[in-house]
Formats: structure tokens, sequence, C-alpha cells
């Protein structure tokens, strides 16, 4: 997934001078490859991934969430926070069929099949009914990354950040647009395997 001359600074390049939070990183970043092929089921790949990024110094909180069949998100895996008392029961108060969170940015990331970041939750007017809250939590900018798939998102991959701007250095925006397309690629890969190990079991059973 990640090359490491890709996140290696040079002299041409300073990624991290822009933020001292993302001070030492580099060999982090390098971790989420090793995630990728790593062994294990989706769970365990999405909780590896998580746990991962909210070690990058400057990463508050993450989770990985898709849609139900009536549009409501459902979590998959989260690492910091703990976002199951946020989903709760009956899922995430965000409707993606509903109008009224048409602008905010899980919705928008997610119609549009493309990442969104924030760059500042102070100022940014789509993070507006949230604003108070993420505040409350440290948060200062996010990335919502749709984990794409052949005929669209299939579900969504939220990151927090502790710092205004920190998404948009150059090299960490570069590795987390990275790890949304190759993330989606290995969590499908072990789905085919798992189904066909289930499909392996059920002939062995004949």
């Amino acid at each position: 997934l990640l090359n490491k001359a890709d996140i290696t600074p040079s002299a041409a390049t300073p990624f991290y001078s822009e933020s001292a939070d993302t001070a030492g990183a580099l060999e982090t970043l390098l971790r989420l490859s090793d995630a990728i092929a790593s062994s294990g089921d989706v769970k365990h790949l999405q909780r590896s991934i998580l746990d991962v990024l909210t070690t990058i110094p400057g990463v508050a909180d993450a989770w990985i969430g898709y849609p139900d069949a009536d549009g409501k998100l459902r979590l998959s895996a989260s690492a910091g926070l703990d976002f199951t008392t946020i989903f709760g029961y009956n899922g995430y108060e965000i409707d993606l069929t509903d109008p009224d969170h048409a602008n905010g940015p899980v919705v928008r990331a997610w119609r549009m099949n493309w990442p969104y970041f924030v760059d500042d939750w102070n100022t940014d007017p789509y993070i507006a009914p949230r604003r108070d809250v993420g505040l409350k939590l440290g948060w200062q900018s996010s990335v919502v990354l749709p984990l794409r798939g052949r005929e669209g998102p299939k579900e969504v991959l939220v990151i927090y950040g502790r710092t205004v701007g920190l998404f948009s250095t150059p090299l960490l925006k570069s590795v987390v647009l990275q790890l949304a397309s190759g993330l989606w690629l290995a969590i499908e890969e072990r789905k085919k395997a798992a189904a066909l190990y289930r499909v392996q079991g059920l002939y062995q059973a004949l």
C-alpha cells in the first residue's frame, strides 16, 4: 500500500514541518502497510488500522461505519472514543437518506463518493450542527473517506484530529487517501476468503 519513498520527507517537500503534532509519525505510518498485509478477518483488519491511525500524533479518534437498508449508519469498528455510545442500538444519528443531513461531511462524502476534509471545526459551515459537541471532544479537524467498491462507496472511514489543518499536511493527506483505496481492497479480499471458507465447510459437511 505505502512505499517508504512516499512517506520519507525531503528538502523539497517539508511535509511535517507544518505541524509539531505530526513529528515522529513516519514510522507509525509504515505500520499501516503491515496492518493491511496482516492476516485475520475483516473486524481484525479494521481494528488494526484504526489502532494504528490513533497512534499518529495529532489524531484523536476514528471509526468505520456502513449504512443499513434504511440508510442509518452502523458502526463497524472504532478507536479512541467509544463510539458505541454515539451510534447506539438504533444506529448513528446520521441518516444518509435524510435531506436535513445532506450538507454534513459524512453524507457529502458518501453522496459524492469523494473524501471530505474539514480543516477547522471552528469555522467549517457544514460542521455547524455538531460543532459544539466535537469541540468539547477536542476535535479541531477531520476527514471522511468513502471506502469505494466497484459500484460506489460501501463504508466510510472518519478520522478526527486535535489540531487545525492536520489532514491537509501533504504527507498525511496523501497517506489517508492511499489508505482509503487500499483498505477496501483488503476488506473485499477478506470477505471473499471468508465466503470461500464457508462454502468449503458446507462441502465437507456433505
